[in-house]
């Protein structure tokens, strides 16, 4: 059987086969069998024990077999880290639009649905709450909160949709803040912060964002005091803008620009996630060449300085996120599998 994480070692294991080939070869020509299977045995101990140092640090966290669980875009971890939250469909959901949410244990997964209704936009607001938007609701743009130990819902916000004789009004939402204060949305009039606390709607002028169903080129710091975009509009894949959150809207504080990271068969995805200083993110460029693999990297604002991570590959990577203080990166691979790698 194949063993996990396998490609993401695939070099390692060529240089060390060759070798091996090699020294094979050598020693054959100058000792009898006894002596060469005694330095073979040798030989594969060495690999093995190589090997299972190139895969510590990684744990697949959940696996599914085909057609029993398709796992939707970006798993989230808890502020504390220990636990993960997922939007996934199984079932009779499965070929459906209809994601309900799972939470399991960062480290042994065992995740269990906590919510059996249609959900998107799944923010983790405390260690044991997640606000997501409801949407089996029809005539209303809905946002609940699930306590993950009890099961209770509350409802945090609610916006009744205006009828006009066979048309609704078309009113998004593009993500949740991570305290749980803010909704970043779009009506007809534009985009713009509801502000759930202080029960008001803020207007974004002049902000545009190109619209990503899986609502992943949006990221809020964890104090939401700041907010990353990558719009497409505007930096296309070498740029994501920053924000300053303010009482009357989004202040500009520029671009973080990496092209100087980027080439050929190289975009910057969006993948990417603030830590709890809302100074460093967390970030991943698609680089496809005979297929396609992620390289992570921390960029440190501060500093201005960006630092490799890691290349994760797999059968069909599509998404990666990190913990709050990046020590640790998941990724979920081909729908079905999720994996957690501790950042070096």
């Amino acid at each position: 059987h194949e063993q996990p994480y396998m490609k993401e070692n695939l070099k390692f294991y060529r240089h060390n086969f060759i070798q091996t080939i090699g020294f094979i070869h050598m020693i054959s020509e100058k000792m009898n069998r006894r002596r060469i299977m005694k330095n073979v045995l040798c030989i594969c101990a060495i690999l093995i024990i190589s090997a299972s140092q190139a895969f510590a640090g990684s744990v697949t966290v959940a696996q599914y077999a085909r057609n029993t669980m398709f796992i939707e875009h970006r798993p989230v971890f808890s502020p504390d880290g220990s636990r993960i939250a997922l939007q996934a469909r199984d079932g009779k959901n499965l070929r459906g639009n209809s994601a309900h949410i799972w939470v399991g244990n960062s480290s042994r997964g065992n995740f269990r649905k906590m919510y059996s209704h249609p959900v998107n936009h799944i923010t983790w607001i405390s260690n044991n709450q997640i606000a997501f938007q409801d949407r089996s609701e029809r005539s209303a743009v809905v946002v609940k909160s699930v306590n993950i130990d009890s099961g209770a819902t509350s409802v945090m916000y609610k916006r009744v949709l205006r009828r006009s004789g066979y048309s609704t009004e078309s009113v998004n939402i593009h993500k949740i803040s991570n305290t749980g204060r803010y909704l970043l949305m779009n009506d007809r009039s534009g985009f713009f912060l509801q502000d759930i606390s202080g029960n008001r709607r803020i207007d974004l002028s002049g902000f545009n964002y190109k619209y990503y169903r899986n609502n992943t080129g949006i990221a809020f710091s964890s104090d939401d005091t700041a907010l990353l975009v990558k719009d497409d509009n505007n930096s296309g894949n070498t740029a994501y803008d920053l924000y300053a959150i303010t009482g009357s809207g989004l202040q500009s504080r520029g671009k973080l620009d990496f092209t100087s990271i980027l080439g050929a068969r190289k975009s910057l995805t969006n993948n990417f996630h603030f830590d709890n200083s809302g100074n460093r993110i967390g970030f991943a460029i698609e680089y496809c060449r005979g297929g396609c693999s992620l390289l992570t990297y921390i960029y440190d604002m501060n500093t201005r300085q960006t630092r490799s991570t890691g290349t994760i590959r797999g059968n069909q990577l599509l998404s990666v996120n990190w913990n709050n203080d990046l020590t640790k990166i998941i990724y979920n691979d081909f729908h079905q599998k999720l994996v957690v790698k501790d950042i070096q």
